[in-house]
């Protein structure tokens, strides 16, 4: 292949076996390009689902732990509240049963 040698040194351009390698190399390129673009979107689908369901997992988390914190705290005043109502009731009947008992006496 002399000829291909000579057409090269006379700046004749590439010939047709190197365009076609060129060629084969861009398209080679463009598929690697292609494949890393796909393999990113693919990681970021599924950093995003792992996310999505970690947040999903705290937001659960956090609601339920929200509430029992709530019922218990509500549990805690509604006693404190009966409490105070009882006391509140049983006072004027400490007094009367004392009168009472004195009474019997």
């Amino acid at each position: 292949l002399p000829s291909q040698a000579s057409d090269n040194d006379l700046g004749q351009g590439p010939t047709a076996h190197q365009r076609k390698v060129e060629a084969a190399k861009r398209a080679a390129a463009e598929a690697r390009a292609r494949e890393e673009q796909e393999r990113q979107r693919i990681y970021e689908q599924i950093r995003e689902a792992a996310e999505e369901e970690g947040y999903q997992s705290g937001l659960t988390r956090g609601h339920e732990e929200g509430l029992n914190r709530g019922l218990e705290e509500g549990r805690a005043q509604a006693t404190e509240e009966l409490n105070a109502q009882l006391q509140k009731a049983l006072t004027p009947l400490a007094s009367l049963a004392k009168q009472f008992s004195e009474a019997l006496e």
